[in-house]
């Protein structure tokens, strides 16, 4: 099983195998390689919210530009936002609050396939008609392979269980958006600050 559309697991296990077979390899061989497979490659990711908690999203990039007096966007907040799901996971270890914070807030309707962004009619994807923003966020191979593995561990417990990478991401986006937006937050712009 996949736990991304990108494969980030995959893909490390095909950079160690690579690195294996370079052994006994020359210099040149090894200079060629590390340029056309990095050790630490950024991965592209894209997620889907709803259109209202998009615009409010926007709203709220907005007033942290300000306050910072310098750019800040839906993929900085994302991004924000899936470090502090991996450093609040770090702290707690525990697969079931995961799990359950996952399935409380499930977005993503069962007739989607895993990928969201597979499905397309007459150039417009189905998340666009049922009225739901594309985020993308670039995150670091480390950042996406601790992400993965969280999904793949949960696997042995929740064996039922069909997460993604970008559920994770779609999922912790929506909730952080929808609980500001609540006033569930307290000093929330000060809060993301402080991980700039």
């Amino acid at each position: 099983m996949i736990f991304s559309a990108l494969d980030v697991i995959g893909k490390e296990q095909s950079i160690l195998e690579n690195r294996k077979g370079l052994k006994g390899a020359g210099v040149w061989e090894r200079i060629t390689n590390s340029f056309f497979c990095p050790r630490n490659p950024k991965h592209t990711f894209a997620f889907f919210v709803p259109e209202y908690l998009f615009i409010r999203s926007v709203s709220f990039c907005e007033d942290i530009s300000e306050e910072m007096e310098g750019k800040f966007e839906t993929k900085d907040l994302a991004q924000i936002l899936y470090e502090d799901f991996l450093e609040h996971f770090k702290k707690k270890n525990d697969l079931h609050e995961v799990y359950k914070k996952l399935t409380v807030r499930d977005l993503s309707p069962s007739i989607i396939k895993p990928y969201q962004t597979e499905e397309a009619y007459g150039g417009v994807l189905f998340e666009e008609q049922r009225g739901f923003q594309e985020v993308k966020v670039t995150l670091s191979h480390q950042q996406a392979l601790k992400g993965e593995f969280i999904l793949r561990d949960m696997l042995d417990i929740y064996s039922e269980h069909q997460f993604t990478l970008e559920n994770i991401l779609e999922i912790t986006y929506s909730n952080f958006i929808d609980d500001y937006r609540k006033g569930l937050i307290k000093n929330p712009i000060d809060k993301v600050i402080q991980y700039i």
